[in-house]
C-alpha cells in the first residue's frame, strides 16, 4: 500500500510541476510485491520464524532450569531435538512426578491430548502446558505445575 501511495504522490508532483520526464520514469511495482498471496505468504513465514525463536528461548530457560537439578538428558527420539512432550517427561521424571496420558472420558481437551502430572491435568496446545485449576484451564509454568502436582 506504501508503495502505491508513494508513486501516487510521484505522479501527482510530476503533474503539478509538468514534469512529463518523471512521469515516463515511473513504473509500476513488480507482481510479485503487490500479490496478496505471496505478502501473506511472508507475513506468515516471518510469524513462524519469531515464534520459533521465542519457542527455542523458551526450552533454553526451561533447558537451563533443568540443568541445574541435576544432570541433564532428554530421551530424544526425533534424530537429536527434544519435543515439547519429551521435555515435559524429562521434567516429571527428574521432580519424581508421575506422568501418564488420561484414558476415558477425560482424555481430550479440544482434540488434544490430556496427561496426568501428579494429581493435575494438564494437555499442551503450540507448546504451552495448561493445566487444569478448579473447572477452567490456565497456561503455566513448569515450576508452579510441580509444585501444584507435589501439593
Amino acid at each position: 500500500i506504501c508503495r502505491h501511495f508513494y508513486a501516487g504522490l510521484g505522479m501527482i508532483d510530476a503533474v503539478v510541476r509538468s514534469d512529463t520526464d518523471a512521469l515516463e520514469d515511473l513504473t509500476p511495482p513488480c507482481r510479485e510485491e503487490v500479490n496478496f498471496q505471496s505478502v501473506l505468504a511472508r507475513r506468515a513465514k516471518e510469524d513462524r520464524q519469531r515464534a520459533e525463536a521465542a519457542m527455542r528461548a523458551r526450552v533454553a530457560g526451561e533447558e537451563s532450569a533443568l540443568s541445574r537439578n541435576g544432570n541433564h538428558s532428554f530421551h530424544q527420539g526425533n534424530g537429536g531435538v527434544a519435543t515439547f512432550r519429551e521435555v515435559i517427561e524429562d521434567f516429571a521424571r527428574r521432580n519424581d512426578i508421575d506422568f501418564a496420558p488420561r484414558f476415558g472420558a477425560n482424555s481430550s481437551r479440544d482434540g488434544k491430548q490430556v496427561f496426568s502430572f501428579g494429581g493435575v491435568s494438564i494437555y499442551f496446545d503450540n507448546n504451552v502446558v495448561f493445566a487444569q485449576r478448579a473447572s477452567s484451564w490456565h497456561p503455566t509454568s513448569l515450576e508452579d505445575l510441580a509444585l501444584a502436582a507435589n501439593s
